[in-house]
């Protein structure tokens, strides 16, 4: 026991004081994040639009005919592929959104560098030299 009564803990800090201590740690409770599972849970399950209940109710079984009759116009199957209409489009759907997109427009991208940067070093300097000019 410590001088005031108080049995100490192993550090001698007495184990009272320890576990206010713990409370502070502890995360607090808001009224703005629910920390009960079933509500975190409920905001993620969507309504039920085809409840048992709901068939019975003459609104609830025209909402529900308003539901299949948009459902039923859908079309079904896959989706067809798209065709393109221009270059753009084209290269588009060859390299990037196709079926099989790769890296290939970055390697355009750096060839054509290539080409623009060689045809400026051309016409500023390059040309000069083909007769021996310096």
């Amino acid at each position: 026991m410590g001088t005031d009564g108080r049995r100490p803990d192993v550090l001698g800090v007495p184990t009272d004081e320890l576990q206010t201590g713990l409370q502070d740690l502890r995360p607090r409770t808001s009224p703005h994040h629910p920390t009960d599972t079933a509500a975190m849970v409920s905001s993620l399950v969507p309504p039920k639009i085809a409840s048992p209940n709901a068939i019975g109710g003459a609104a609830d079984a025209t909402r529900m005919q308003r539901v299949v009759s948009f459902y039923s116009q859908l079309p079904r199957g896959p989706a067809p592929e798209p065709k393109a209409k221009g270059f753009l489009q084209w290269y588009s759907l060859r390299y990037m959104t196709g079926r099989h997109p790769s890296a290939m427009p970055l390697l355009h991208l750096i060839g054509g560098l290539m080409v623009l940067n060689y045809a400026q070093d051309y016409y500023f300097h390059l040309r000069h030299h083909k007769n021996n000019a310096h």
